[in-house]
């Protein structure tokens, strides 16, 4: 028999083997929470003004969605600055590798992106300081 464990304030930051968590925290009504639900989205790094070659560290995020009925396993690359996530696509790594070629004392670069979905294009600007 499955139970609903409504903590009370107490209860906060314990742990239950129903949940398979070792963190809760207390949060509203479900209809609170899903008035005030927001996606949680990753930016794309063409939404940054500059961004250094140096200073930042990227991670591998991997996730699972489901495609035509099949779960797939999806690989991005991330960063964060000042709390928010931006992803990088492989193809402004691939240009950034060609362009390092050229000029392997650049420091920062930007991005534009062009069209939506599918016909996405990103376009590599370096910034020579």
């Amino acid at each position: 028999m499955n139970r609903i464990w409504n903590p009370t304030i107490s209860e906060v930051g314990s742990y239950d083997e129903n949940l398979n968590k070792q963190e809760v925290k207390q949060m509203g009504s479900i209809r609170e929470e899903a008035t005030e639900y927001e996606p949680k989205q990753t930016k794309t790094v063409d939404e940054l003004e500059r961004v250094s070659l140096d200073d930042i560290n990227l991670i591998e995020d991997t996730y699972e969605i489901e495609e035509d009925g099949k779960p797939k396993k999806v690989t991005q690359r991330i960063f964060s600055v000042d709390g928010e996530e931006y992803r990088v696509p492989n193809s402004v790594l691939k240009d950034l590798k060609v362009i390092l070629k050229d000029n392997p004392n650049l420091n920062y670069f930007k991005v534009i992106k062009e069209g939506e979905g599918l016909k996405t294009s990103y376009t590599v600007i370096p910034i020579i300081e």
